[in-house]
């Protein structure tokens, strides 16, 4: 394994009397005590509780995570402080979310306390959401869901070691390369009195509510709460993308105590053999640590073992002038358990950063069963400055569990960042962007707060922070600027007067659109290269300016600017900007449990129903009202089951906050009020109230087929006799064509059109699976773009019979769009079975096929299904045993011939008849089963040009290519690598890259100047 050292690139975090990592410093720097005295989570009004407290927990900006109010005062508040503090930290670190969706980005959580789960339990209330919402393991998996990351994602409950353990995890898979980013965090809230009297009763809570930790006095910890997040990549790839970095982790260890006196008692052996093999793992001589963040809690002899196992490892031949340093975060905030490692560690990235140490807390007389100077230790108690050496500064932190699972992790300071070259560039241009016009305000305002405190930031950097490394969202602006002053005076005169000509700002609601950059920079100058545009920028303030503001225009209508060609990282380095403003709302339930929450939502129960979000500001484009009868008895179904009001009829159900759990309660409620059948398979293509409703009303269209073309009915398919699609699959297919977003030909087309481009080219006809399959790519595209749908769903395999009735009813509406001329058609994955059947049937009625686009991967060869099914045996053995036993034993059987004949199908083992025949006594098993031919590859003398991803296995197309993807077949076939995988080839940022292409073979350049 190639254990490099990982580098942590970004940090974000809220502990208490501290809401952000800034704060945090500031806090440990000046030795702040943080334990207060709160009522909140007290049974009795009139008494309190000591503790490290977390302020506003109640506050969640749902509507930002699009989560229904009612789903999110079912989750618990520490999901919601996980999701706020994961964006901070993508933030923090440059990475823009949008960007990373789909890549194997990892994310490992510790978290372990579920009081918000008992407080429900204790009302009685059963949902779906509390489920969802307060199970430990769901946490790291939402945070996956919201950023539609495919790494691995793990929560991790290995009590007060949860989040360090998160840590080594995180390492394992970026060293193994399961993931290629890791975002490791950890959580703990206190919201029950009666956990605290259980660890009160047991002795280990402190009778003066300080952890005392190392001291004569040590009795035991206060309880507190926090949470935190880094973000992690290899340090390779750290200084390739020239992030930001805070720190470096060597190496790491995870053991456990085995058996010891009892299963919570700390193990000196095994503490002694965490370190050793910490500090072997990452290649690192234990002597060249200066601190050690411990784990230790202020109970005596746990301190005192811990100690012991640092100096027989880490104190050996040290002098009396060098000893290794020890101190413990808890004695500020108190124990956080769950979270106590992430806050040990952020503690020591800002002692690494800054070079200092920190003081440790409330230490008068050493524990005397400690002999510190022996063991080459001693406590830090004071602020002190780290002085620059020829070695890297090292540092440890360790966490331990009560459940015998110990942790150590090594840290080094951050390798000096590779050199820049900055220019001189006359002025810089900052934009900003929020989901709101409120929200975009204030983050005005917090801007305007950063630079008063920062007056000697370089303004370069904030514009390059800003520009490259944060999120597009609806309400925008951006301003030019020569100094820090100006910027300000800018910012200042926007919240004044929106409309200051020094500002610009717009509402955008259309998608965003793939411009080229360097063609709009060409047409304003002379220059030919990427690499003139610095020397330009020098020399020339007036075209600067120029091209600054045409710049920053196209960015307001939502072009997707590349402005890495102004704001290169070879001249500019990433800082720490302000955060996102999120507009927080108050998400709870009445609770018997006295907990101390803002009045407002004291006396807030589930069937009061939580405060309800306008969705104008859930959606983007105009609020249009229910327009008829069944699109008012949905409103009204939509606004009940997600507690939203109002609700438009063009809103999206998922953008509204609703889930799974959400659907099977819509689709109860619509055959129960409305009296109508919903086919669940369809209703996740039906977003809106407008599409559900044209559905139902149109849902006897396919009862009686073919239906005569006339008014309000379907085209004829007089032309293609011979193929005829079943009534099922005609309802099924137009479920799905009329969920998605785009203009549909006629209300029984399965196309929609989803780009407009330019109306003087001619149009890409694409089938896909899905809309998502379909719309980076249309984006990248300027000109007509038309999805048809592929019949995946719905055929449930390569059908030739069903592939050529769809190719068929397709080819009706293709030739409606354009009638004549030459014709382009692409198709992903499955649709390549239909795009291909489209252009044969297209040369057959005399037309011509200009180009056929694949997007594909390895599929089908006798080679690689023999081999694959015997890799995949076990599996495939547990699902038919799992399918078994849940079905009766007529089923049973014909389940196994069905998945058997398909097998041998597949690998041409048997001969099937290329129309549908129906079961017949008396004939053999796999004659009766037998079913439509899987659609076959016939030669085709035409341009093929054929996408694939190179990411994966390294194989030989020759030998993976679908039956069909060969020169033989395919004498005019031309094959482009694209990076990504099969799945992440058509999505940002790959799709970029495979549409630059596409334009090329299309003979199609990009419009200049937009």
């Amino acid at each position: 394994m190639n254990q490099e050292a990982i580098a942590i690139i970004g940090l974000s975090g809220r502990f208490p009397k501290a809401e952000n990592i800034e704060s945090f410093q500031e806090l440990v720097k000046n030795g702040v005590d943080a334990i207060t005295n709160s009522s909140r989570n007290s049974s009795q009004s009139s008494s309190s509780i000591w503790g490290g407290f977390l302020e506003n927990i109640d506050q969640f900006a749902a509507d930002f995570f699009k989560i229904s109010p009612q789903e999110a005062a079912m989750l618990d508040p520490q999901h919601r402080l996980l999701l706020e503090i994961a964006w901070e930290a993508l933030e923090d670190a440059g990475q823009v979310p949008q960007n990373l969706a789909g890549s194997r980005t990892g994310v490992f959580v510790g978290i372990g306390s579920n009081d918000y789960s008992r407080l429900i339990s204790n009302q009685g209330i059963e949902h779906l959401n509390v489920s969802t919402g307060n199970q430990g393991g769901m946490i790291a998996n939402r945070i996956s869901y919201f950023f539609d990351f495919r790494g691995i994602s793990i929560s991790v409950d290995t009590a007060c070691s949860s989040a360090l353990v998160a840590v080594d995890r995180a390492c394992h898979s970026l060293w193994t390369r399961e993931s290629t980013l890791a975002l490791v965090g950890g959580v703990n809230l206190i919201l029950m009195e009666n956990g605290t009297e259980k660890f009160e009763n047991a002795g280990l809570l402190a009778a003066d509510n300080r952890c005392k930790v190392f001291d004569a006095r040590a009795d035991g910890y206060v309880r507190g709460e926090g949470v935190g997040m880094v973000v992690l990549k290899p340090l390779s790839q750290a200084q390739a993308d020239r992030d930001r970095v805070y720190a470096i982790i060597k190496g790491s260890a995870i053991n456990n105590n085995g058996r010891s006196n009892s299963l919570t008692a700390p193990n000196l052996q095994a503490q002694v053999e965490l370190l050793q093999q910490a500090y072997q793992n990452a290649g690192v001589d234990p002597a060249t640590i200066c601190y050690i963040e411990t784990h230790a809690t202020g109970t005596p002899i746990g301190d005192a073992l811990e100690l012991k196992a640092i100096g027989k490892v880490l104190g050996k031949q040290r002098s009396a002038d060098n000893p290794c340093r020890v101190g413990s975060v808890k004695t500020n905030i108190g124990h956080t358990e769950a979270a106590s490692g992430m806050a040990g560690l952020i503690k020591v990235i800002l002692s690494l950063r800054h070079r200092q140490l920190f003081p440790t807390l409330h230490f008068q007389q050493p524990n005397p069963a400690v002999e510190f100077e022996k063991l080459g230790l001693r406590v830090q108690q004071t602020l002190e400055p780290l002085l620059q050496t020829e070695k890297p500064l090292r540092m440890g932190v360790s966490a331990f569990g009560f459940g015998g699972t110990n942790t150590h992790v090594i840290l080094e300071e951050a390798p000096l960042p590779l050199p820049i070259h900055p220019i001189a560039a006359p002025f810089h241009l900052l934009t900003l962007s929020a989901q709101t016009d409120t929200a975009l305000q204030t983050l005005v305002k917090l801007y305007l707060v950063w630079l008063s405190q920062n007056p000697d930031i370089d303004l370069g950097n904030v514009c390059y922070s800003a520009n490259v490394g944060r999120s597009r969202f609806q309400y925008s602006l951006f301003t030019i600027a020569s100094s820090l002053k100006q910027l300000q005076e800018n910012l200042e005169n926007f919240l004044q007067s929106p409309t200051t000509s020094k500002v610009w700002t717009q509402k955008v609601s259309k998608r965003q659109r793939e411009i080229n950059t360097l063609s709009v920079i060409q047409n304003i100058t002379t220059i030919t290269q990427p690499h003139e545009i610095s020397s330009l920028a020098e020399s020339n303030a007036l075209l600067w300016h120029k091209i600054l503001t045409k710049l920053g225009h196209l960015w307001l209508e939502n072009k997707n600017i590349d402005w890495n060609l102004i704001y290169s990282a070879d001249h500019y380095r990433l800082i720490s900007l302000p955060s996102y403003p999120f507009e927080r709302q108050s998400c709870w339930f009445q609770s018997t449990v006295n907990v101390s929450i803002p009045s407002k939502i004291r006396n807030l129960s589930l069937q009061e129903s939580p405060p309800v979000l306008d969705s104008e500001y859930l959606i983007t484009g105009t609020f249009v009202p229910p327009r008829n009868g069944i699109e008012q008895q949905l409103t009204a179904i939509w606004e009940q089951v997600l507690n939203v009001k109002p609700i438009g009829v063009k809103d999206n159900f998922f953008d509204l906050g609703g889930n799974s759990s959400a659907t099977v309660s819509l689709i109860a409620k619509v055959e129960t009020i409305l009296g109508k059948t919903l086919p669940i398979t369809a209703l996740f293509e039906l977003m809106t109230i407008a599409d559900l409703a044209h559905y139902l009303e149109n849902e006897n269209i396919s009862d009686n087929p073919p239906i005569k073309e006339a008014n309000n009915t379907p085209p004829s398919h007089a032309n293609t006799p011979k193929y005829q699609l079943s009534q099922e699959q005609e309802r099924s297919l137009l479920a799905i064509t009329v969920g998605r977003q785009g203009e549909q030909l006629h209300p029984y087309s399965f196309m929609v059109k989803i780009q407009s481009g330019d109306n003087l080219k001619k149009p890409f006809f694409y089938c896909a699976n899905s809309y998502n399959e379909a719309l980076p790519l249309a984006n990248c595209l300027e000109y007509p773009f038309y999805l048809l749908e592929s019949g995946y769903t719905v055929f449930g395999g390569d059908n030739a019979y069903s592939i050529k009735a769809l190719a068929a009813r397709h080819l009706e509406d293709i030739l409606k769009v354009q009638p004549h001329g030459s014709y382009s058609i692409g198709g992903y994955s499955y649709g390549t079975f239909v795009a291909y059947e489209i252009s044969q049937q297209l040369q057959a009625q005399g037309k011509t096929v200009d180009l056929l686009v694949i997007f594909d991967r390895p599929g089908t060869h006798f080679l690689y299904l023999l081999y694959n099914y015997w890799q995949n045996l076990l599996s495939n053995s547990s699902w038919i045993l799992s399918n078994f036993k849940k079905s009766n034993k007529e089923k049973r059987l014909d389940y196994l011939r069905q998945k058997g004949l398909r097998i041998l199908r597949r690998l041409g083992l048997v001969q099937t008849s290329s129309q549908p025949v129906s079961s017949k006594e008396g004939e053999s098993d796999l004659e009766s089963i037998s079913s439509p031919s899987l659609y076959q590859f016939s030669p085709y003398d035409a341009r093929v040009v054929l996408f694939y991803g190179v990411e994966g296995k390294k194989i030989p197309l020759w030998l993976f290519s679908r039956n069909g993807w060969s020169r033989e077949i395919l004498p005019k076939l031309e094959i482009y690598k694209v990076p990504g995988n099969h799945h992440t080839m058509i999505q940002f940022p790959h799709v970029t890259v495979l549409a630059r292409q596409l334009n090329t073979c299309l003979g199609i350049e990009l419009e200049r100047g937009h």
